[in-house]
């Protein structure tokens, strides 16, 4: 499908027949530079901070518990357990700990799967690799990795260098509101080849509060993707389409959550 096309099934109402080409491709140019010199996202968090506990609470770990985003870490376990895909991309890993978990509970339910994280923030890249290979016990579940079961990526998400069709389940949580509408689309877009089955999205709807570089900051750029839509123009069937109300507030605006589960047609 067209570029414009996809930029095109936005929910803020822009027209991107009516933008120029050089425009678009100037942004998309701007947050590449903002990539390559770790400006557009400087998450300064620690590892032990980015711990989930696990074994505690229904072998999810007590974080499910969390009175803002705890729901929604169990449905994206229980989801992705329920779907047992041979291969897993978590898409914005942070410091590994969704995939650490993920690994764990296949571990404990005699599941295999190929995992693979990208994180282009560089401080994050190396949280994972010492999360999972070396100061492991920092960060719950006490369990390591081994180096071949898991592939990561130094890269922004969509210049992750894996062929077409190669995992059967890539997902993302709280990653996309991270990124500026336009390359946030460009994103999807890669996404969607790099899947062989499945796209699982538990996103910040409707937000530029996250979008951290000022020069992202305009109307074309403000994050209002709408998923269901703009992954069945790339061909997906849609399998979950929801949104859920969370206990807080951004910017004195209610911060509404997307759960979105496709799979390619």
């Amino acid at each position: 499908m067209n570029f414009k096309n996809l930029l095109n099934t936005n929910l803020n109402g822009t027209n991107f027949d009516e933008v120029e080409e050089s425009r678009v491709q100037q942004i998309l140019d701007l947050y590449n530079k903002s990539c390559r010199d770790y400006s557009n996202y400087m998450s300064r968090m620690t590892l032990p901070k980015w711990s989930l506990r696990f074994g505690e609470v229904e072998d999810f770990g007590d974080d499910i518990n969390h009175p803002k985003y705890g729901h929604l870490l169990k449905k994206l376990f229980n989801i992705i357990l329920d779907l047992k895909p041979k291969s897993i991309l978590d898409a914005g890993a942070g410091g590994g700990s969704n995939t650490k978990v993920l690994y764990s509970l296949f571990k404990k339910n005699n599941l295999k799967s190929k995992f693979y994280c990208v994180e282009n923030n560089i401080n994050h890249y190396h949280q994972i690799l010492d999360n999972f290979h070396n100061n492991y016990n920092m960060n719950k579940p006490h369990i390591k990795i081994p180096e071949t079961d898991v592939t990561v990526y130094n890269t922004p998400i969509h210049k992750t260098p894996l062929p077409d069709n190669s995992v059967e389940l890539i997902f993302s949580h709280a990653v996309i509101a991270h990124i500026p509408y336009v390359p946030a689309v460009k994103t999807l877009e890669k996404i969607s080849q790099i899947t062989s089955k499945y796209v699982l999205h538990i996103e910040h709807k409707n937000t530029d509060i996250n979008i951290q570089i000022h020069t992202h900051r305009e109307k074309l750029n403000v994050n209002f993707v709408d998923y269901k839509k703009i992954y069945e123009s790339l061909g997906f069937k849609t399998i979950i389409s929801d949104c859920v109300l969370l206990n807080m507030k951004m910017e004195s605006r209610p911060q509404m959550m997307c759960i979105y589960l496709g799979e390619k047609q």
